[in-house]
């Protein structure tokens, strides 16, 4: 019975089609695509995309912190894990460079950036490496920018920022950003 409906389905589809001419036939297979698409494709991105979101919202609100028990260590031993959290001075070079690559993924002109390493006495446990950049850019780019770089980058601070704009209405902004990436030192 469903198969004897579905061939006079499409023996009707056919006749219509033939009647109605080309034109009708390709807009009827666009709208049978278009449709087939949206089922199978836009569907079921909507569904991860709003799991996605999900996730992310639980994230946001319950951060992990780490998982070792501090009242299990010593006060020294505690003084011990956190200075071992700080990143080493031989990666220094890739820190910098975590640091253009957020520049760049924001579009931002990075002109040539002055870093110091302060000398840290020999009982000191910490390094600093001053960076001072010079940015040109937009302003919400740039405050995306600094928001990645302090995500991405726990040891990083950002201890000042300049601004300044050619007019009131002049889209780029030139910045002077000054960080201190905190390391271990050797």
């Amino acid at each position: 019975m469903v198969r004897s409906f579905i061939t006079r389905l499409i023996w009707r589809a056919g006749r219509f089609t033939a009647a109605s001419g080309w034109p009708f036939a390709a807009g009827l297979l666009l709208l049978v695509l278009s449709a087939a698409a949206w089922r199978f494709a836009l569907v079921p991105t909507r569904e991860r995309t709003h799991a996605l979101a999900v996730a992310i919202a639980d994230l946001h609100s319950h951060p992990q912190r780490p998982t070792f028990d501090a009242k299990a260590l010593s006060p020294s031993a505690q003084l011990a894990a956190f200075y071992r959290r700080f990143p080493g001075q031989d990666s220094t070079s890739d820190l910098v460079a975590k640091l253009y690559a957020a520049a760049e993924r924001q579009n931002l002109l990075l002109e040539q950036g002055n870093y110091r390493l302060l000398e840290s006495g020999p009982d000191a446990h910490l390094a600093r490496y001053e960076i001072a950049l010079p940015i040109k850019g937009d302003y919400v780019s740039l405050r995306t920018f600094i928001a990645q770089v302090l995500e991405e980058l726990p040891t990083l601070s950002l201890d000042a920022i300049s601004l300044s704009r050619a007019g009131a209405d002049a889209p780029v902004v030139n910045a002077e950003l000054r960080f201190t990436l905190y390391l271990g030192a050797q």
